[in-house]
């Protein structure tokens, strides 16, 4: 009588599901109540084996996974971390991610290369104020001019040579 517990069971952990996790303590309680009285039977009953240590390797499953769930359930955390993007079944999404994650701004550009021009007029400044000046210039900036600083970040995402750059960059960033 286990068994459309054991299919639903292989479905919530093959899926990771959570909830599953009630439905084990269940599972868990009834096999080692059942066990206790077959191996009593065994042991001390009318028909007890003649074999011991054959019995206990036979049901030992039945104690070490009811056992191990047990401790699973009840070591204070969820079964499995929830996914961020769940509903991302084929990874386009995460993709996609990555593709925006390592593609230059037109902004990005623009700090690049006045960061040194504003740190070389300011060098008493700390990184915020150079920040901050930073974009003070990039709000000035007229539309034609942004737009020379979005042609060299389209230039940049399309070569993958950059791309390199753009990682060591973030590590950098990371760091500091």
């Amino acid at each position: 009588y286990f068994g459309p517990f054991y299919a639903i069971a292989l479905y919530a952990f093959i899926k990771k599901k959570n909830w599953i996790r009630n439905y084990v303590i269940i599972w868990a309680s009834m096999i080692l109540v059942n066990l206790i009285v077959t191996v009593a039977e065994q042991l001390y009953g009318e028909f007890h084996t003649a074999y011991p240590g054959m019995m206990f390797v036979t049901y030992g499953a039945y104690i070490i996974f009811p056992i191990l769930g047990l401790i699973r359930i009840f070591g204070g955390r969820k079964l499995w971390k929830e996914e961020r993007n769940s509903n991302n079944k084929d990874g386009k999404i995460n993709e996609l991610n990555k593709v925006v994650e390592n593609s230059f701004t037109a902004k990005q550009i623009f700090d690049e290369e006045t960061y040194s021009v504003v740190f070389g007029q300011h060098s008493e400044w700390n990184v915020q104020q150079i920040r901050d000046e930073l974009n003070i210039r990039w709000k000035s900036l007229s539309s034609s001019e942004k737009k020379k600083y979005s042609d060299k970040a389209e230039e940049r995402n399309r070569n993958p040579e950059y791309q390199h750059k753009s990682e060591s960059s973030k590590k950098r960033r990371k760091n500091n």
